[in-house]
């Protein structure tokens, strides 16, 4: 199986074994109007005022991404995530338990990131990027990111021994201003395995869930996401601003015209205190 096939099955298995219980009727679909919340004035996120690792989000926009990182689990399971710090990763997967307990028994997981020569073959990509030597995951923390009764994900905040690091291995911002100018931001999504970016149109709640049915579970997103034309091939969504990127939001859900977002913002505190530097 083609190594990005693998991220595609291991994110929807982790998705559903990380799933917190579900209150009964949480995968119902019903009419957008019969939403708790619809209508609904668009919640306003303050930000935190953190400041983000010096320099963090420098890309010209050609070769790899030097954000990305690749984690590979004792036991051959793997994922990526995005460098936000020179001692931290986010990663979009919720790992089950087992995966964090092993790491704290000490069973290692390993960590590739740089840049690769040969874009147009996904597995040689990957190990052509090059393990961080000696370089271990010292602790995984994991952060829910909750909305309402119904809908919540899980992402992993992983501490990592320092990286030295270098023009192709930068960390990405975190995003540290308010969600009140979303619809004037410049937002988008860059391939996971090369330097492929695409521009998405932010929409408005009443243009994002637009389906006649949607599921029960997405009214608590509602109000609460980031909702954009369609994304294809990324879990993260960034924001361009000043020649610099940012980490803003991970993918919750998409139709075929749609992806609604999971805004990091209203999680800020949370992730930043289970960050370093």
């Amino acid at each position: 199986m083609e190594i990005g096939s693998w991220i595609w099955f291991f994110a929807v298995c982790t998705y559903f074994s990380s799933a917190q219980t579900r209150p009964q009727g949480w995968d119902e679909r019903i009419n957008l109007t019969d939403c708790w919340n619809h209508r609904r004035n668009r919640s306003i996120f303050e930000a935190s005022g953190v400041q983000n690792f010096n320099d963090c989000g420098r890309w010209n926009k050609s070769g790899n991404p030097p954000w990305i990182v690749y984690l590979r689990t004792y036991d051959g399971e793997w994922d990526y995530g995005v460098l936000v710090s020179d001692k931290t990763i986010i990663s979009e997967y919720g790992w089950p338990d087992e995966f964090i307990t092993a790491q704290k028994e000490g069973k290692g997981i390993q960590i590739y990131a740089g840049e690769c020569e040969d874009e147009d073959d996904a597995q040689k990509c990957f190990f052509q990027r090059g393990l961080l030597q000696n370089k271990k995951v010292l602790h995984v923390k994991k952060v829910e990111l909750k909305h309402g009764g119904f809908y919540s994900k899980t992402i992993n905040v992983l501490r990592i021994d320092k990286v030295d690091l270098r023009p192709n291995l930068q960390p990405a911002c975190l995003w540290n201003w308010d969600n009140t100018n979303d619809e004037h931001e410049t937002f988008y999504v860059v391939s996971d395995w090369h330097s492929e970016q695409k521009k998405l149109d932010f929409l408005t709640e009443q243009k994002c869930y637009k389906e006649e049915k949607i599921y029960k579970f997405e009214c608590d997103l509602y109000g609460n996401s980031i909702c954009t034309s369609r994304n294809a091939f990324s879990h993260y969504l960034l924001i361009e601003r000043d020649q610099r990127f940012y980490l803003r939001a991970i993918e919750a859900n998409s139709t075929n015209s749609t992806s609604t977002w999971v805004d990091l913002l209203p999680f800020f505190n949370q992730i930043t205190s289970a960050s370093v530097n």
